[in-house]
């Protein structure tokens, strides 16, 4: 099982999860990290380099997929996560289907579904977040073990090509960046409840203002899986090393111990362990 890290605004570099991971998500089709340099860095240090194209993908973009993929099949890359099938369908005209990793997001809630992409080809499946230990449990028995888990940071619960803070700032005649480093905090008004929010050039993306740390379950979990992923989104780069570091040692004994102290540490945050002892309704 693998260790890989998404360094979305963390503020880390490759470098510095040396010895502490085994790989790290790089790029996409719009943001900075398509950087060759980040690339270079990452293999200079022995990191495994995945791509992220985890994106909708629109008819004006399609050009550009096509030039993005051919460059990604030159270099030594490990995988490429995407969400759109336009990528599963451009790769296979160039014959690397073999280097993606189907990430839905919130979609893969079953095997029959799992399954059904990895015949496709794809070396592996990112399941949705939301799901129970159980079930996860019981996916990746069925699926031979080729599936990715995300199992720290935020999480990320809906994706949207609709402008969701430009528009209210419009609206509300507020002068704000909609797009501002680490997005905003939204707060529901029945449950009183808050998620994070980042906008870009293409899209919205909510996630859960805590961050799951499932420690113990992460020992459960690790022979059953190809990959855990930790998302460094709004991930501060001090706690993203902390919880790498913590996971070098990590044992049954000791799982809840480290969890009640990273807690202590880092108390203007919120841990919890995702949805693995909670089911919600919040499915496809």
């Amino acid at each position: 099982m693998y260790k890989i890290v998404s360094l979305l605004n963390s503020g880390l570099t490759p470098a510095a999860l040396q010895g502490l991971a085994d790989g790290v998500i790089l790029g996409s089709l719009f943001s900075r990290y398509d950087d060759l340099s980040l690339y270079q860095e990452a293999r200079k240090n022995g990191l495994q380099v995945y791509i992220s194209i985890d994106q909708m993908i629109y008819e004006e973009d399609l050009e550009l997929l096509r030039s993005y993929l051919s460059v990604i099949k030159t270099k030594e890359i490990a995988g490429v996560y995407f969400s759109d099938l336009a990528v599963l369908n451009e790769a296979k005209a160039l014959g690397m289907q073999d280097m993606l990793i189907y990430d839905p997001l919130t979609l893969l809630t079953n095997s029959l579904d799992t399954v059904f992409f990895l015949k496709q080809g794809v070396q592996s499946c990112v399941l949705a977040r939301e799901l129970t230990l159980e079930e996860i449990t019981e996916i990746c028995k069925n699926a031979a073990g080729k599936v990715d888990l995300q199992l720290f940071g935020p999480l990320i619960m809906a994706v949207s090509r609709r402008k969701y803070l430009q528009s209210y700032f419009d609206y509300a005649g507020i002068d704000e960046d909609s797009k501002a480093e680490g997005g905003y905090l939204l707060q529901e008004l029945s449950r009183r409840e808050y998620y994070r929010i980042t906008e870009n050039e293409k899209e919205s993306i909510v996630y859960t203002k805590d961050f799951a740390a499932p420690y113990k379950e992460y020992l459960q979990l690790q022979p059953l899986c190809q990959r855990v992923i930790l998302c460094g989104d709004h991930v501060k780069g001090e706690l993203l090393l902390r919880v790498l570091q913590d996971l070098q040692d990590l044992t049954a004994e000791n799982a809840e111990e480290k969890r009640r102290r990273l807690q202590e540490d880092f108390p203007q945050e919120s841990f919890n362990d995702a949805y693995l002892y909670r089911r919600t309704n919040l499915r496809k």
